[in-house]
């Protein structure tokens, strides 16, 4: 397939596309079946009561920290990948009128994009950074990226986004023009102004505007989403809103969930 001239791989000052013909591009099938973790996060098997509260709030403020930093990092990519591909679609129709009908037009630019870098939105998501220099997310594609479906698998690196600072793996499958995303990987978050939050094996689904987190405790699992002051915990029994304090603090005395 023929590349891209380069003025189109550099659509936006955040975002770098390349084709496919790069030895780098592109990816496999996802190596975690995404569709079975949605299933997970959609039915939570523990119980949640007295002697699993302390466990779960413990575990529930991690999740929902790291989760709520995917939560905003997942849509931000996705978004600036699609008005990417919006700018290529724009010029490559351009250039396919310059050259004509039987005169060797373009072929479709957009479809040969399996990988792509995006530069993360820095401490302020409403001024986004138009530069790497607060880390970046490399995207690489089982398909053509602009389809906004199928397998991401996401490479982040020192993405600053807000107070948060991620590292890690996550591989996602984007369904839906990206109104759904499930995401599976380990990811590091250290927040400023705390410390590190840690490291988690993170199954999150990322939809409506909000996130869902699973944790599994030795096989029982809840599901833990990030509400204004505090955390909604989806368990078998129901679902409880539980207030907390500080990030910092671990325990659950004192925390009072109420059930809905």
């Amino acid at each position: 397939m023929r590349a891209p001239p380069l003025a189109i791989l550099t659509l936006l000052p955040a975002v770098l596309l390349a084709a496919c013909g790069s030895p780098e591009g592109g990816t496999g099938p996802s190596p975690v079946d995404l569709r079975a973790v949605k299933g997970r996060i959609a039915a939570p098997t523990g119980t949640f009561d007295d002697a699993t509260k302390a466990d779960v709030i413990r575990e529930g403020r991690r999740a929902a920290r790291i989760g709520d930093a995917l939560g905003r990092l997942v849509p931000y990519v996705i978004g600036k990948v699609k008005q990417a591909a919006a700018k290529m679609g724009a010029i490559e129709g351009a250039l396919a009128a310059e050259t004509g009908p039987g005169r060797g037009s373009v072929t479709s630019a957009v479809e040969a994009f399996a990988w792509a870098k995006v530069a993360c939105p820095g401490p302020d998501m409403s001024s986004p950074s138009v530069d790497f220099t607060g880390g970046e997310v490399r995207i690489d594609a089982e398909s053509a990226i602009d389809d906004l479906a199928g397998y991401w698998r996401l490479a982040i690196t020192r993405c600053v986004v807000e107070a948060d600072t991620l590292d890690g793996v996550a591989h996602s499958l984007i369904e839906n023009g990206a109104e759904s995303v499930t995401v599976s990987g380990e990811i590091a978050d250290t927040v400023a102004g705390i410390g590190a939050i840690g490291r988690l094996h993170a199954d999150a689904l990322v939809a409506g505007g909000g996130v869902d987190v699973l944790i599994d405790l030795a096989g029982a699992t809840f599901v833990v989403t990030p509400i204004q002051g505090g955390i909604a915990i989806r368990a078998a029994n129901g679902r409880f809103e539980c207030a907390l304090g500080a990030d910092g603090a671990d325990g659950a005395d004192g925390v009072a969930c109420t059930p809905e």
